[in-house]
């Protein structure tokens, strides 16, 4: 399973649309993230991807950056399903 094109599948059922992941990074509020779409997308990827992201990954400066963040649900990913 290719864990960033799940994500970027998620992030589009938000209404999040990014064309393509490149090798520039994406600063997420670039893209009108507000607090509820960000809910929305945490609670998406939980569910497609199987895993629960703790309250404590959860903070602005960890999500900001769309390389970063999905980083984050890869290791999350390989932690929860080893």
């Amino acid at each position: 399973m290719d864990i960033r094109e799940k994500v970027m599948e998620c992030m589009e059922y938000t209404g999040i649309v990014i064309d393509s992941l490149d090798s520039d990074d994406i600063d997420m509020y670039e893209f009108g993230i507000d607090s509820l779409t960000f809910v929305s997308l945490i609670v998406t990827i939980e569910e497609e991807l199987d895993i629960e992201i703790p309250d404590n990954f959860l903070q602005p400066k960890l999500l900001q950056s769309l390389n970063g963040f999905m980083s984050m649900v890869e290791q999350l990913f390989e932690h929860q399903h080893q």
